[in-house]
Parts: structure tokens; C-alpha cells; sequence
């Protein structure tokens, strides 16, 4: 079992024999179009962002212009933020992963 409902609000998850309770994670949306996240871990397969500082990036890295307000609007907080595509102004992080990101500018190791 990887994960079961109790109560609509508690996740059972089975992994390598240890047991861990937590929520029950919904699916990651398509898209996330924001103007800043602020969590733990980031993770999808494409991001776009103007500035992204983390402790640590995973993926391949393409220096890009600016977005030209291709993001959306708001903040997002939260210990992981994950989609399967990414637009945001500011991404701050103590990990980002994806398959492609495409930054403005980029600090590793904050």
C-alpha cells in the first residue's frame, strides 16, 4: 500500500518497511503560474523564473531573458511545491528540481 485514507485527512504510506503518517498529498496540477514560492523542495519537469535562490538545484540549467509577465499573481508557501510546469517571479528554496530551468538569474548555496 503506498497511500490509504483515514478520515479523508491522514496519508499511510509503506516504504521500505517503515510506516510514516502524514497528510494524503493530492495530485500536482498541470500548471502553477505565481509570482513567488517559498518552500522547502520545488519540484516539476520544466520551470521559468526570473530570479531562483536555493541550497542546492538539481536539472538542467538554461540562462534565459527575463519573463515578461508570464507569471501569475500571489504566493505560494509550503515544504514542497510541485507541477508539472512552473512560471514564477521569484522562487526561494533549500531545493529545486526539475528536468529543465529556465532562469533569469540564479544563487546556489544560500
Amino acid at each position: 500500500m503506498r497511500y490509504g485514507r483515514v478520515g479523508g485527512l491522514v496519508g499511510l504510506a509503506l516504504l521500505a518497511g517503515c510506516l510514516v503518517v502524514g497528510p494524503v498529498p493530492g495530485p500536482a496540477p498541470e500548471v502553477l503560474s505565481v509570482m513567488e514560492i517559498r518552500a522547502g523542495e520545488v519540484h516539476a519537469q520544466v520551470i521559468y523564473a526570473d530570479e531562483i535562490k536555493a541550497g542546492a538545484v538539481r536539472g538542467t540549467v538554461v540562462r534565459s531573458g527575463k519573463l515578461k509577465g508570464g507569471y501569475g499573481h500571489g504566493k505560494v508557501e509550503a515544504p514542497v511545491v510541485a507541477a508539472g510546469t512552473i512560471y514564477a517571479k521569484e522562487i526561494k528554496a533549500r531545493l529545486v528540481v526539475a528536468g529543465t530551468i529556465y532562469v533569469h538569474e540564479l544563487e546556489v548555496g544560500r
